[in-house]
């Protein structure tokens, strides 16, 4: 597999691993703001979700994770996660390539993305090869797993919420 082949796997794949990411986020936000409701899911996933950039949504999970009183350090390493995928994303998305081909040894050649004003910034480029590729899944893994505990604990908060005063019948 030539280093292209690799560059192109791993753009691919830090593509897909945001798309999750995202998509986490929607069911995250479609349960917390509508319940179980799938009419209402599906309205809100396709009239609201869909048109709302990945910023946004991390911004909306963080609030509700400290509406809700959730660990401030898990949730910002969460967030943390997230922000990292999303950079990467951008990257890809957005910056220039470069093959960098060493003559003498080929293993050593890389396939580079940056931004076109920083060429002389190496920390705005990224290096699409295996490693760049497991440290953006180890992150996603953590940040699904995170957005998945979040989700729990709101579940388990609503579920603990008493309300036996609501239903007891008002006496006059």
């Amino acid at each position: 597999m030539t280093v292209v082949d690799v560059a192109n796997r791993v753009a691919g794949e830090i593509l897909r691993i945001a798309v999750n990411v995202e998509r986490e986020l929607d069911l995250f936000l479609m349960y917390y703001i509508l319940g179980l409701s799938i009419n209402k899911q599906n309205f809100l996933s396709d009239e609201i979700l869909q048109r709302m950039n990945f910023q946004r949504k991390i911004e909306l999970f963080e609030k509700i994770g400290k509406l809700e009183q959730f660990d401030k350090k898990k949730l910002g390493k969460i967030v943390s996660d997230i922000k990292f995928i999303q950079k990467r994303r951008n990257k890809v998305a957005h910056y220039d390539s470069s093959y960098e081909e060493n003559q003498e040894h080929p293993e050593l050649s890389i396939f580079r993305l940056w931004k076109p004003e920083s060429t002389r910034y190496i920390k705005d480029t990224l290096v699409l090869n295996q490693e760049t590729l497991d440290k953006i899944k180890n992150r996603f893994f953590s940040a699904i797993k995170g957005i998945v505990e979040v989700t729990n604990y709101i579940i388990e908060k609503d579920r603990k919420t008493d309300l036996s005063e609501l239903l007891t019948p008002n006496k006059f």
